[in-house]
């Protein structure tokens, strides 16, 4: 027996937070702990901020460059990740259709890269999408941990499985995966169950060769549980597998550990922790439609059919839902109140803190997005893709509600960020 669960990436105002995630049976969770020895953290630097950034609130408006998906002439069906390359050319990667589109800074569509299979350089269902090391494209694959490689004219190259050898008694992941200046940094895991019946998972931030060899290891977490009742416990499940983590141009990584606490640990390359970055910061409560709409973002499959297990949702969001941070080392935080409140055209706000830690100020994000259903992908300094019908595109693909059957009507908007005041 196969299960595989399956959950939406936290978008907006934080209705959901759950990772996709494959397993035999649920694995009870506990909070991720540093994978460095305890003592290390007594040796970083903490910065406590308080509520209020020193510079206050500017508003970013973003300027549209151009669209795509919106007329008959491109179809999308569900864009989950977008990367940008030296030319400033643009690649979509688009889960449902198994595809990758390419479009010029301007918006002229060039091509389309890959399609769906299990060949070379052929996808199914990857949720991620990077430039290698060697300048090829990387589509992520969760469900295989491994990574599907091609380049810009289509041709395939490798595979690339990431956390080590392949046993019949193990089942890898690759939640997500990001390079900057060589550094490749991501989130994998390692499910094995016993000849007892138990199922040990591991989840883990760690730092891989372009071989998928891993060489430094961040955050971890370990469980053991006998196989049951298929269930979910939000709570316990809690790793930051893909909004929760960045790397920064100098090879920096940066990681909200812990779900309900606004901390951010900051790691040198090689994995010693060297800061924890706190804010004073109270979660908004969720709604009862909202705790409704995380528990109908998770989807078990048992043998190809579609089961949905008992689930137990917090009242509060995570506290931190999505790092990124720019060239001059400057860290974006969105977290769980960033949608909350917010004026007309203005998508939601960013906490901004410089190199050092400090809480500078708050960038509040306008543009014609929807917080609830749609994501924006930061692609440097100047560029974000926006990807319209996130959610509902997503649930779509596995028979959800919010998209009968899950037609394909995903839009693109390239923005340009205007100079930034800080």
């Amino acid at each position: 027996m196969t299960l595989c669960f399956m959950g939406l990436r936290p978008r907006g105002r934080a209705v959901a937070s759950l990772s996709v995630f494959c397993a035999l049976g649920f694995i009870m969770a506990p909070a991720p702990v540093l994978a460095a020895d305890n003592a290390v953290s007594e040796g970083a630097a903490h910065v406590k901020n308080g509520p209020e950034p020193v510079k206050g609130t500017h508003t970013l408006r973003l300027e549209e460059l151009w669209r795509a998906g919106d007329d008959e002439d491109m179809v999308f069906g569900c864009i989950v990740s977008a990367t940008r390359d030296a030319q400033g050319n643009i690649f979509l990667l688009d889960a449902q259709l198994s595809q990758v589109q390419a479009f010029s800074p301007e918006g002229e569509y060039l091509k389309t890269l890959s399609r769906e299979g299990e060949g070379p350089g052929e996808i199914r269902r990857a949720d991620g999408l990077l430039f290698m090391p060697d300048s090829t494209l990387g589509a992520v694959h969760f469900m295989t941990g491994s990574v599907v490689c091609f380049d810009r004219d289509n041709v395939p190259g490798r595979t690339i499985a990431f956390g080590g050898e392949r046993t019949s008694g193990g089942m890898h992941s690759l939640r997500s995966l990001r390079n900057r200046g060589g550094v490749l940094v991501g989130c994998a895991g390692l499910l094995e169950i016993s000849d007892g019946g138990t199922a040990r998972r591991t989840e883990y931030l760690g730092r891989f060769t372009p071989e998928g060899k891993e060489i430094a290891r961040y955050l971890e977490h370990t469980t053991e549980n006998p196989l049951g009742r298929p269930s979910f416990n939000e709570k316990a499940s809690y790793f930051p597998s893909r909004g929760g983590w960045a790397v920064g141009p100098d090879g920096t990584v940066y990681a909200a550990a812990a779900r309900d606490k606004y901390e951010v640990c900051v790691f040198d390359p090689d994995g010693k922790l060297v800061r924890i970055i706190e804010r004073e910061f109270s979660p908004r409560k969720r709604t009862h439609e909202e705790k409704d709409q995380v528990v109908e973002g998770v989807v078990m499959l048992i043998n190809g059919e579609r089961v949905r297990p008992e689930a137990t949702v917090e009242d509060y969001p995570p506290c931190i839902l999505d790092l990124w941070v720019d060239d001059r080392g400057m860290l974006y935080v969105r977290h769980a109140n960033s949608a909350e409140a917010q004026p007309d055209g203005v998508m939601y706000t960013l906490d901004v803190f410089d190199p050092k830690g400090n809480y500078v100020a708050e960038a509040a994000i306008a543009c014609e997005g929807d917080p609830t259903d749609d994501e924006l992908f930061y692609l440097g300094d100047d560029i974000m893709v926006l990807s319209r019908g996130r959610r509902s595109s997503w649930i779509g693909m596995f028979g959800g509600a919010d998209k009968e059957g899950g037609s394909p009507s995903s839009e693109a908007v390239c923005y340009r960020i205007p100079p930034l005041p800080w």
